[in-house]
């Protein structure tokens, strides 16, 4: 895995350093200014070299890979109210021409954020190698014209990477860099509205909910599957940074984006973890209770998003001012239904089966022979459960236990008597065998609430 701490823009101080090619040794160590980014010129900056007496000034072309940008750390103690320092982590999977094209909107929407004061964003990358060096490509130009923001990259060298996997490696960069921040995460395919970063910031002080304690802002837009590439652009939701509201008067937007207010809306189940903006020592504590056996599930998200919700039990009402801050691709309700009825059989249960695509196991075909289900179906079944026990495993019983007798009746109705049984003791071992004992004996009682509610405001429950 290379790590490039900075990115270089415009106007910093950099050194030289690794040049190997003869008549370019001399180089090394020389230090200078980037004047230039060329993304047309082999991906190269131009950097005035400083004049020395034994030198003249002079420019050079300079590789990423041999420039040490001179940048001072932030003080470890921390910062106060006034200068608090955000982090952005974007778990950056690339696979597709399509996904290349979102993640540049991605990208472009965090540069854009309307900070009076700096923050920095960290991108892990991972995919095919050409996808990895075009996504590199792409935040080198970005962050080399943005002064308010700087930008680090992790290139994993890795076709594929669990995303929990990828922020447990981006939260080691980012505490080496400034172990008191606070953190904000991103799929690689939404969009930041321009205010997002400031409101969060402001929007915690007016509430007065510690620094230490999560905080969630939770308006959103859903974007559906069926959004074209030209639609799914900052530029046809809003005109202006104040403006929130222009993509309704689009017609060819209708139908294809639904408004997510800080509630849950109608048609869809919208929280998502990356509704929080979360002190650097909480994603410390989860990484260190949750190893990568438990990091690597797809769905190790969900556990981290009920962790957030219970140490922050916080509801923000809805922001008239500010309805949405974040766009996000998800698929409706009644698309899950559809997709998991195309298997064969129907039921009420199929809501419950989101994205559950998994490769069917000879234990699914082997229950598939005894209920009424296809070994497809079993096989979304038993992803969903792993969804649901992942979430509350070791540390939340009550939330377990609740959620067990409510599935265990829900399947045992709509596929017959014993199948919930079956399948729950399946997966149950399964989960548990991420863990070892002292991670779980760990992990009971580690997540309480951080907060109690007075008549001032929040109060922090930990010194």
């Amino acid at each position: 895995m290379v790590t490039y701490s900075p990115l270089p823009r415009l106007g910093d101080n950099v050194t030289i350093h690794s040049m190997c090619a003869s008549g370019e040794k001399e180089l090394n160590g020389q230090s200078g200014t980037v004047k230039k980014f060329f993304l047309d010129n082999g991906t190269k900056y131009e950097i005035q070299l400083r004049r020395t007496n034994r030198t003249k000034s002079s420019t050079v072309m300079v590789k990423l890979s041999n420039i040490r940008v001179e940048e001072q750390k932030s003080n470890a103690t921390g910062h106060d109210d006034e200068n608090e320092m955000v982090h952005v982590l974007i778990p950056c999977h690339v696979v597709s021409e399509r996904r290349a094209c979102l993640f540049l909107r991605c990208a472009q929407s965090v540069s854009e954020q309307q900070m009076t004061s700096d923050f920095r964003v960290f991108v892990a990358l991972s995919g095919p190698q050409k996808q990895r060096e075009a996504m590199l490509n792409i935040i080198m130009a970005l962050s080399s014209q943005k002064q308010n923001s700087r930008w680090y990259v992790q290139e994993t060298g890795l076709d594929k990477r669990p995303q929990m996997e990828h922020l447990r490696h981006l939260v080691d960069l980012s505490v080496s860099i400034d172990p008191s921040a606070q953190l904000l995460f991103l799929d690689n395919d939404d969009m930041m509205h321009p205010l997002r970063l400031i409101v969060f910031l402001e929007g915690r002080k007016t509430l007065g909910i510690p620094k230490e304690c999560p905080f969630p802002i939770k308006g959103k837009l859903l974007l559906g599957e069926n959004i074209s590439a030209t639609e799914g652009q900052m530029g046809r939701l809003i005109t202006t940074t104040q403006d929130f509201h222009f993509w309704k008067l689009d017609p060819e937007l209708k139908g294809k984006i639904e408004w997510a207010p800080n509630s849950r809306c109608e048609e869809m189940d919208a929280d998502e973890y990356f509704d929080f903006m979360v002190p650097t020592a909480i994603m410390q504590k989860f990484f260190r209770l949750n190893p990568p056996n438990v990091t690597s599930s797809a769905y190790c998200d969900l556990r981290l998003l009920a962790i957030l919700n219970k140490v922050a039990p916080i509801e923000v009402a809805d922001m008239v001012q500010y309805p949405w801050l974040l766009a996000h691709y998800k698929a409706s309700d009644k698309n899950k239904r559809l997709f998991f009825d195309s298997f064969e059989y129907s039921g009420n249960h199929a809501a419950d089966q989101a994205s559950m695509t998994v490769k069917p196991s000879d234990k699914d075909k082997k229950l598939a022979q005894r209920y009424p289900l296809s070994k497809a179906q079993v096989a979304i079944c038993r992803a969903h459960l792993e969804s649901v026990i992942i979430q509350y495993i070791g540390w939340d019983s009550t939330n377990y236990t609740n959620s067990r007798k409510d599935k265990l009746k829900e399947l045992n109705s709509i596929y017959g008597a014993g199948f919930g049984e079956e399948l729950w003791t399946q997966v149950e071992a399964k989960v548990e065998s991420y863990f070892n004992k002292t991670i779980l004996e760990e992990s009971e009682g580690a997540w309480e609430s951080l907060l109690k509610k007075t008549q001032e405001g929040y109060s922090c429950v930990i010194s």
